[in-house]
């Protein structure tokens, strides 16, 4: 079970790291949660990690099991992902209060970066329990638009939308129009719901392109079919 709590922290706390580490998570499958990922200690220099993470659905409270792979089974899933680039999370732990605090940069050479933190605690009444500084920011516990999955999700889109668990439904007609590629990076993310102006912004783009089709078909339409179709 992961009881944990999470802050749209906008800086790193002014405490001294216990660790630092380079992770990349790639998506399995969004619904259930499958997770795999590669941990990089550059702290310490302690050797490549890698495991496969399965959650359940939930907030505060999910069911999580975490098993461990070699470096040839992480290529072998990673290869799964339909060479959509790993979420490149730039991690920091820290001690708070006897709790472990987590502090990450997401996709820190990206337009979409984002910071947060979180805590894991050993009971939901802990957690309740447990009062944050005005400085952790703002609690996004709650908010599912503010999960991972949900991030790679609208920043990664699948190629292969008919393989089972591939969800984003990416649009071809988005990916050749760089001017809505490029209205959709310049989106400055919104500190509650960070990543929901990318899926208006594409759903707009997506509206006008199949209005466009419609018109340019009745244009060129015989006359006397579009009479018959206009009925």
């Amino acid at each position: 079970m992961e009881i944990e709590r999470k802050w749209h922290m906008p800086h790193a706390p002014e405490l001294p790291a216990l660790t630092h580490t380079r992770m990349s998570q790639s998506y399995l499958s969004l619904t259930p949660e499958v997770r795999i990922r590669k941990y990089e200690d550059l702290m310490h220099g302690a050797p490549e990690r890698y495991d496969l993470t399965v959650k359940s659905d939930g907030t505060l409270a999910r069911d999580e099991i975490i098993k461990d792979l070699t470096a040839e089974e992480y290529d072998a899933l990673l290869r799964m992902t339909q060479g959509s680039a790993p979420v490149v999370k730039d991690h920091r732990t820290y001690d708070y209060e006897g709790y472990e605090l987590e502090f990450s940069t997401v996709d820190p050479d990206r337009d979409t970066r984002f910071t947060y933190a979180e805590i894991e605690f050993p009971s939901v009444e802990a957690a309740n329990a447990f009062n944050p500084p005005a400085w952790f920011g703002t609690e996004t516990t709650e908010q599912r638009s503010f999960r991972m999955k949900e991030y790679w999700r609208q920043t990664r889109p699948r190629k292969n939308r008919s393989q089972p668990g591939a969800v984003f439904r990416h649009s071809p007609a988005l990916s050749r129009m760089p001017w809505g590629v490029t209205m959709m990076r310049r989106c400055e993310p919104s500190p509650h719901l960070p990543f929901s102006s990318f899926t208006s912004m594409s759903n707009h783009i997506l509206r006008r392109s199949m209005l466009l089709r419609r018109v340019v078909a009745l244009t060129f339409m015989p006359t006397g079919v579009g009479a018959r179709w206009r009925q």
